[in-house]
C-alpha cells in the first residue's frame, strides 16, 4: 500500500499519525526507489461538512490510481499526506500552510469548495508550490491567475454550465429559467454562466435563489419556484441529495422540468435519490456509461478493487494523479516549483473520459456529455445523450 499520513483538522503537525505506510520496489523513470527521497503530495480535502462525499470520492480515486503505479514515478517512492479542510476558506489556508512549512510538500492536489481552493491558492503560489484542482470549478482560479501553478481537471462553470443550458436553450426550447444553488463561490458563478448563456439565446433567467450550504429544509426556497419552463440547479453532496428529494416531495418533479450540474446526480447520490431524480438532465464530464478503452480499463480494476463502478468524483482524482504522475516523469523524478507545474499542464492524458489536455491557463481541454437519469436493473445511471463539446 501507498505511504499515506494524515494531516487533520484538530492536531497540529506535532500530532500527525501515520496511517499506512510502505511503498513500491521501483518507479516508472527506472532504478530503484528505495534509497530515494519521496515526493511529498498534499492532499486537501473536505472530510467533515456536507461536501465530505465528494472529498472521499475524490482521495478514494487519487489513492487508487498511485496504488497501480506501484506507488513511484520518475524513479521516486510517492507520499501522500492528507488533510480535511472542512470545505471552508479559512481552514483550508492553515492546513496548506501546515503542509508547504511543516511537511515541506512538493505538490498540492485537492480542493472542492471554490472558495476553499481560491483563498489557497495565493499561499501556494507565493510558495512556488504547484497545485492540481480536482474539483472547485470556479473561473477565477485558473482565468485569474498567470503564475502558471494551477492546473484542473474539472470544466469551468462557463464550460460546464454554460453546456448544459445551451442544450436546454437550444434543443428543448426552455425560454424562462429559475436558477437555483448553493449560496457560496460555486453557486454564484454557476448562476452567472447559465444566465449569461440564457441571454446569448434570448431566454431569461426570471429568478435566481441561493440556499446556505448545509440547507437541511429546502421548503421555504421551492415554495419560491414559480411559472417558468425549467430549473436549472447547483447543488452537491448530501444538499443534493436533500434537493432532489425535496424538489419530488414538493410536487415540482411532474410540472417544471430540472436541469443541473452532474454534481446533482452523481452516481453514489443516485442511491439515495433513486426515483426522485430520474428525468434529470445533467451536464457530465465522466460517467462509467462512457464508453472508450481507458474507461473500461478503468472500470474493470476498480470494480476488482472495490465491487462496485468508479464514479466521477472517483475518476477526478484519478486524473489529477494522472497529470502528477506525468508531471513527475516528465521532469524525470525532479519533482517541485515551476518546472514541475509547466510539465503537468504540457501533459496530455488517456483519460478515462477521453483526452485530456490543458490550456495556456492550466485549464483542462476534454469532452463534456449530456445525460439524462434513467433506469437501469434494480437501479438508477446517468445515461449519456452526446458528446457536447471536446
Amino acid at each position: 500500500m501507498l505511504a499515506r499520513r494524515s494531516l487533520t483538522a484538530v492536531l497540529l503537525a506535532a500530532g500527525l499519525t501515520v496511517t499506512a505506510c510502505g511503498g513500491g520496489d521501483d518507479g516508472g523513470g527506472g532504478g530503484s526507489t528505495a534509497t530515494q527521497e519521496p515526493v511529498r503530495i498534499g492532499l486537501v480535502l473536505p472530510a467533515t461538512g456536507p461536501l465530505t462525499p465528494n472529498g472521499e470520492g475524490n482521495q478514494a480515486g487519487f489513492e487508487f490510481f498511485w496504488d497501480q503505479q506501484d506507488n513511484a514515478a520518475g524513479g521516486r517512492p510517492v507520499e501522500i499526506i492528507t488533510a480535511d479542510d472542512e470545505g471552508k476558506p479559512d481552514v483550508a489556508v492553515t492546513r496548506v500552510q501546515e503542509l508547504i512549512e511543516q511537511e515541506q510538500v512538493d505538490v498540492l492536489a485537492g480542493f472542492v469548495s471554490s472558495a476553499a481552493a481560491l483563498a489557497a491558492r495565493d499561499l501556494a503560489v507565493r510558495t512556488e508550490t504547484p497545485l492540481v484542482v480536482t474539483q472547485a470549478a470556479t473561473r477565477r482560479l485558473t482565468g485569474e491567475d498567470d503564475s502558471g501553478l494551477v492546473t484542473r481537471v474539472i470544466a469551468t462553470f462557463e464550460e460546464s454550465m454554460g453546456a448544459l443550458t445551451e442544450h436546454a436553450t437550444t434543443e428543448d426550447g426552455v425560454q424562462q429559467i429559475l436558477f437555483i444553488g448553493s449560496d457560496y463561490e460555486a453557486g454564484k458563478d454557476a448562476e452567472k454562466a447559465v444566465r449569461a448563456t440564457a441571454e446569448k439565446n434570448g431566454a431569461t433567467v426570471a429568478q435566481s435563489i441561493f440556499a446556505p450550504l448545509g440547507t437541511q429544509d429546502f421548503a421555504p426556497f421551492l415554495a419560491n419556484i414559480g411559472d417558468v419552463d425549467a430549473v436549472v440547479a447547483f447543488f452537491g453532496g448530501t444538499d443534493a441529495v436533500r434537493f432532489v428529494q425535496q424538489y419530488d416531495e414538493f410536487g415540482l418533479k411532474d410540472t417544471t422540468p430540472l436541469y443541473g450540474h452532474w454534481s446533482l446526480t452523481v452516481d453514489p447520490l443516485l442511491e439515495q435519490e433513486a426515483d426522485s431524480a430520474e428525468g434529470i438532465v445533467t451536464v457530465q464530464e465522466y460517467s462509467n456509461t462512457i464508453d472508450n478503452p481507458a474507461s473500461t480499463s478503468f472500470i474493470e480494476s476498480w470494480t476488482a478493487e472495490f465491487g462496485s463502478p468508479p464514479n466521477a468524483w472517483n475518476e477526478q482524482g484519478y486524473v489529477a494523479a494522472m497529470a502528477i504522475a506525468a508531471g513527475i516523469e516528465a521532469t524525470d523524478g525532479e519533482a517541485g516549483g515551476a518546472d514541475l507545474a509547466a510539465a503537468i499542464r504540457a501533459s496530455e492524458l488517456d483519460a478515462p473520459r477521453g483526452t485530456v489536455t490543458f490550456d495556456d491557463e492550466g485549464q483542462v481541454e476534454q469532452s463534456l456529455y449530456m445525460a439524462t437519469v434513467g433506469r437501469e436493473g434494480d437501479g438508477f445511471v446517468n445515461a449519456l445523450l452526446g458528446d457536447s463539446s471536446n
